[in-house]
């Protein structure tokens, strides 16, 4: 990224992060306070994309949960820390485009507006990995790239040996949500994995961490083409 040039162009309304992002967080709309807000259309050219530059609102500005949550998660899912570079190698895309503090908020046919703005950012930036951060997102992200004509389609593991250890009650994440993008096009290639839990519902610093491990050991046995996910992350 250092000696490359930053791509030209600007992102819509409600995306945010570098254009060279090994990881893209997919969500349903902007946290923030404005769930009332007067439906609106999306500004095309919200803003410019960063390049070689540290993306740090996540960490410092957003809700509690997010600043407790998306460095370890981040950390974990990339394999460096944020000195070493993963702060420069992730964004955030939204299907909708107006703040509000509750995802299942956000009506359907709102999120369903902004599916063609999502996979078209996804496309400009080429990921490595594609983190939905919950299931709606996860599912309309799936709808949108199989069922319209653009060249994809998906595969997904056969089988399943999962825990991920969410706290000291014994309770378990015991599936992952992910699929593999085949087809021809900028995505082909790319792995999704939803995130086991919303980074914002998070305020665990080692539960983050073990929700990043998964997703990238989830990431890593896709891209090798395996039948069986097998993940094992529990609290030391």
């Amino acid at each position: 990224m250092q000696s490359s040039e930053a791509p030209s162009g600007v992102w819509p309304e409600g995306c945010y992060g570098s254009a060279g992002s090994w990881v893209v967080f997919v969500g349903p709309s902007p946290g923030g306070r404005s769930r009332n807000a007067t439906l609106r259309g999306r500004i095309a050219g919200a803003g410019t994309p960063l390049w070689n530059t540290d993306y740090c609102d996540p960490v410092c500005r957003w809700s509690n949960g997010f600043r407790i949550s998306m460095r370890p998660m981040l950390e974990c899912a990339t394999g460096l820390t944020f000195e070493d570079g993963a702060a420069k190698l992730y964004a955030f895309v939204n299907f909708h485009w107006q703040s509000n503090p509750e995802a299942r908020n956000v009506p359907d046919e709102e999120t369903r507006k902004g599916a063609d703005e999502v996979v078209r950012v996804l496309s400009l930036i080429k990921p490595r990995l594609i983190v939905p951060m919950e299931n709606r997102s996860h599912e309309l992200l799936h709808k949108t790239l199989t069922d319209t004509d653009i060249g994809y389609h998906t595969r997904k593991p056969l089988q399943q040996d999962v825990a991920i250890q969410i706290n000291a009650k014994g309770w378990f994440h015991r599936r992952m949500c992910a699929y593999s993008i085949d087809g021809s096009g900028p995505l082909a290639g790319s792995i999704v994995v939803k995130a086991p839990q919303h980074p914002a519902r998070i305020y665990n610093r080692d539960y983050a961490s073990r929700c990043g491990i998964a997703i990238r050991l989830c990431a890593e046995q896709l891209f090798k083409r395996a039948d069986r996910i097998s993940i094992n992350e529990r609290a030391q």
